[in-house]
């Protein structure tokens, strides 16, 4: 009976150390770019901001603010954080002045597949953040 307890508590502390090795972080950040050293405005926290995959053509005026890489804890295999690092990318668009952000091909998910199916621990995405006027 003592050699179970022993090793139940020994469990309880592996369980531990494993949730907090595999509790992670949020970051957001902002590297500016572009030729316009001027800070934009902060937008407010319900403006929109336009999704891009491509810059429109049709535009009168479009100022490159800087690119914006987020990076947010997974879903495990419960569900997909990818809409959540969008928003994420949304929120830092409005945080520096712009209303659009332009995808990269170097958003990413960090997972590994398990017995169970497909864990994402990691959900990453990346764009330009422009300012864009019509």
């Amino acid at each position: 009976m003592r050699y179970m307890k022993h090793s139940f508590i020994n469990f309880r502390k592996a369980l531990y150390l494993l949730g907090l090795l595999t509790v992670s972080c949020s970051s957001a950040k902002l590297i500016p770019t572009g030729f316009n050293s001027s800070v934009l405005p902060p937008l407010a926290s319900d403006a929109p901001v336009t999704i891009l995959t491509e810059l429109p053509n049709d535009a009168t005026s479009i100022t490159e603010i800087g690119i914006a890489i987020v990076s947010i804890p997974g879903g495990g295999m419960i569900k997909d954080n990818t809409p959540k690092a969008i928003n994420a990318l949304k929120n830092v668009a409005r945080k520096n002045g712009g209303n659009a952000v332009l995808l990269d091909n170097n958003n990413k998910e960090g997972g590994y597949y398990t017995s169970f199916g497909y864990s994402q621990q990691v959900a990453k995405a990346q764009g330009k953040v422009y300012y864009i006027t019509f």
